[in-house]
């Protein structure tokens, strides 16, 4: 059993005047309760996921991109304590049916992670590389209060061509010992925090020494996103809207968060971008080791 609870933190004051991007029964106006069959919860939240664009953040963005250099990538070998908390598969994808056969449920994938080992420092890199403080602003906070920091790259495969369809996603994460574990998302677009929920799961014991977690990617925000992003005019302001989205999941031990030094297990960060549909996870170091090393600027294209 799961408990979540989502909140909005996105005010409607804040919206500009000028803003012809959102329609105007925008969802953020009611707040609504829905049942989620799969966890038997009700889930509750306000979801504008466009609200936060308008024209004129696009023009400067832009300008911005056209001045900026690619910056150039650099890791080294892991040397960071073991993983207690580990992502095992994640995939992200859109479900829909043909109109002549409404039947059958179809999937698209929009980024995936395949299985992954729990033995992270046997395959994973230290990146030099964080997203950039106006984009993620409790990155810094997190690599001092987290076990181990994850920075997830996500290239979204889109197919904007589906008349109609329903996000979800499969979401696993692994342990060797059985806990509770709470997990917070936070959703930033342009530095600002517009969504957050909390989910608390138990283990699921799959063998001896291996427990797994299911947890929910926001459903209901990526898939008014999703549809919301449809209705800008270019591919450039898709994808401003796209590279600006910055997702942070905070996973804490119930029961050892009042006693551990470091409360949270695992925390990862989601960068977006369009792509190939793959999904690459590098393990981010302490702030010693990001000592004088350049951000990862919010850029058109992201190594």
């Amino acid at each position: 059993m799961s408990t979540t609870t989502i909140t909005n933190h996105f005010s409607s004051e804040s919206l500009s005047d000028e803003s012809s991007i959102h329609s105007s029964s925008s969802p953020s106006q009611v707040m609504y309760s829905q049942y989620h069959a799969m966890l038997d919860l009700p889930l509750f939240g306000l979801v504008d996921p466009l609200t936060f664009l308008n024209t004129e953040m696009l023009d400067v963005v832009c300008k911005q991109q056209q001045q900026q250099q690619k910056p150039v990538s650099s890791s080294s070998p892991s040397s960071s304590s073991s993983a207690i908390l580990w992502p095992n598969y994640l995939c992200l994808y859109l479900e829909y049916t043909l109109p002549c056969d409404p039947l059958t449920t179809l999937s698209h994938n929009l980024a995936q992670l395949p299985q992954c080992s729990f033995d992270p420092m046997a395959t994973m890199m230290i990146t030099r590389e964080r997203p950039s403080p106006k984009k993620c602003p409790p990155l810094a906070g997190l690599i001092q209060t987290s076990h181990m920091v994850l920075l997830a790259k996500v290239k979204l495969d889109l197919n904007l061509n589906l008349s109609d369809f329903v996000f979800s996603n499969t979401s696993f994460f692994e342990t060797r010992d059985r806990r509770t574990i709470e997990c917070t998302t936070s959703i930033y677009s342009f530095g600002n925090i517009v969504l957050e929920s909390k989910e608390i799961q138990q283990a699921l014991w799959i063998s001896e020494g291996k427990y797994m977690y299911s947890f929910v990617y926001v459903n209901q925000f990526f898939d008014a996103f999703m549809k919301g992003i449809r209705s800008l005019q270019s591919w450039e302001e898709i994808d401003i809207a796209i590279q600006h989205l910055c997702i942070v999941q905070v996973f804490e031990d119930v029961e050892a968060r009042c006693t551990q030094s470091k409360s949270s297990l695992l925390s990862m960060a989601y960068e977006f971008e369009r792509g190939n549909g793959t999904m690459n996870v590098h393990v981010m170091g302490d702030s010693d080791d990001l000592t004088g090393t350049p951000h990862i600027e919010d850029m058109a294209s992201i190594i």
